[in-house]
C-alpha cells in the first residue's frame, strides 16, 4: 500500500513538472519578426512587444506590421478586461499588412494587470485618458498626422469616448459589435434566448432563464451574475443552425499557446478580467450612446454581424441611424455574430483597405 502511494505521488509529480514545463515552452513571451523568401528580417517591418507607462501605470502593448510607412491601426478590445489579441491572431490573418497594428492591454487587463491595480483604479474614464495618452504617443512614434481606431464590444465604447475626447488625434473609427443602449440590448437579448429556447423545447435552458428572471436588475451584483449567465445560455442559439464561431474552450486554448505572453501574462489575464468585469460592468451596462453621444466628431465606420445577441444588432444599427458624424457607413455581415471581423475576414479586410484607400 505504501509503495502504490509513492508511485501514485511520484506519477502526480511528474505530471505537474510535465505540464508546467510545458507552460513555459508555450509561453516565451516573443513574437515572430516579419521574414523576406530570404528568411531575413523584412526591411520596414516592426514586431515588438512594449511595456509602456500611461498616465503612471505599465501597461503592455504588442506592436506589428510589415511596414511602419503605413498607417497605424490602434485595437481597443472588449470585455472589461478581454484582453483579445490572442483571439485575434489566432483566429485571422490579422491587418499587419495593412496598417502597422498596436494591440493594448487596456489598464488592468491581459498583461497589463498587476496585483498593485485595484478596482478603485478602473473606470471607463481612465482607461480613455490611458488610450488618448497611447494614441498621441504612437502618433508621434510613427510620424503620423492621424492614427486610425478599431473597437470591439467594450472597445468601442472606450473607443467613442476616445475620439469624442480628442478627435484630432483620428482619421476614423471602425465599431465592431458596437455598444449603444446596454440595458435595452439586453432584455432583447434574454427575449431572444428565451424564444430560441421554447422553439428548440429546451426545457432546462427555459428554466435557467426563469431563474434569472428578465433584465432589468435590482442591484449591480445582480447584473453581472445575471449577464454572464445568460451569455452561456444564449451562445448556443445566436446563429440559427449554426455551432458557436468562438466557444469558451477554443478561446482558452488560444490563450495557452499564445507565445506573445510568459505563463505569468497567461495567468494575470484571468485576475485581470475578473478585477476589470467588477470594476467596470456596470459602465457598459449603464452605457446608452443616444444621450451621450448623439454626436461624433471623425468618420465612423459600423460592422455588425447580423446575428449579435451580445451587443444587439437591432440597437446597433438603431444607433447609427441616429447618430451624426461627418461620415458614417454601416456593413452588416449576414453570417456573423459577435466577431465578424474574424468570422468574415476576408470582407472586413476589403472593406477597410477601400477605406484607407479613400
Amino acid at each position: 500500500m505504501k509503495k502504490q502511494l509513492i508511485r501514485i505521488c511520484l506519477l502526480v509529480a511528474l505530471v505537474v513538472v510535465f505540464a508546467v514545463a510545458t507552460s513555459f515552452f508555450l509561453s516565451p513571451q516573443k513574437t515572430n519578426p516579419f521574414l523576406n523568401a530570404n528568411g531575413e528580417g523584412l526591411e520596414n517591418s516592426i514586431a515588438e512587444i512594449r511595456d509602456v507607462t500611461l498616465n503612471g501605470v505599465s501597461q503592455r502593448i504588442l506592436i506589428r506590421g510589415v511596414d511602419v510607412n503605413n498607417p497605424v491601426l490602434l485595437h481597443l478590445h472588449g470585455g472589461p478586461g478581454g484582453a483579445d489579441q490572442a483571439i485575434v491572431r489566432s483566429n485571422s490573418k490579422t491587418l499587419e499588412d495593412i496598417f502597422t497594428v498596436v494591440y493594448w492591454d487596456q489598464r488592468g487587463a491581459g498583461a497589463s494587470y498587476s496585483s498593485s491595480v485595484a478596482a478603485d483604479d478602473l473606470s471607463l474614464d481612465q482607461i480613455v485618458a490611458d488610450g488618448v495618452v497611447l494614441s498621441e504617443t504612437l502618433r508621434q512614434e510613427f510620424k503620423k498626422d492621424k492614427i486610425y481606431l478599431q473597437g470591439h464590444s467594450w472597445g468601442t465604447l472606450v473607443g467613442v469616448h476616445m475620439i469624442a475626447k480628442a478627435p484630432d488625434l483620428y482619421h476614423a473609427y471602425f465599431g465592431i459589435g458596437q455598444i449603444a443602449h446596454s440595458k435595452r440590448a439586453e432584455l432583447l437579448s434574454f427575449s431572444y434566448t428565451m424564444n430560441a429556447a421554447k422553439i428548440a423545447n429546451d426545457k432546462k435552458t427555459m428554466n435557467k432563464l426563469a431563474e434569472l428572471g428578465s433584465p432589468p436588475y435590482e442591484n449591480d451584483q445582480r447584473w453581472i451574475d445575471s449577464v454572464m449567465q445568460e451569455r452561456v445560455l444564449m451562445q448556443p442559439y445566436e446563429v440559427p443552425n449554426q455551432r458557436p464561431f468562438l466557444s469558451l474552450a477554443a478561446i482558452y486554448k488560444n490563450f495557452v499557446f499564445y507565445p506573445e505572453y510568459s505563463l505569468s501574462d497567461k495567468l494575470n489575464s484571468l485576475a485581470g478580467s475578473k478585477l476589470s468585469l467588477q470594476a467596470l460592468w456596470m459602465e457598459a451596462i449603464n452605457a446608452n450612446l443616444f444621450i451621450t453621444h448623439p454626436t461624433l466628431p471623425v468618420p465612423v465606420y459600423f460592422f455588425q454581424g447580423k446575428y449579435d445577441q451580445h451587443t444587439v444588432t437591432e440597437v446597433a444599427k438603431d444607433y447609427f441611424d441616429a447618430v451624426e458624424a461627418p461620415h458614417k457607413e454601416y456593413f452588416s455581415f449576414d453570417n456573423s455574430a459577435h466577431w465578424p471581423h474574424l468570422k468574415e475576414e476576408q470582407k472586413y479586410r476589403e472593406i477597410v483597405k477601400k477605406i484607407v484607400a479613400q
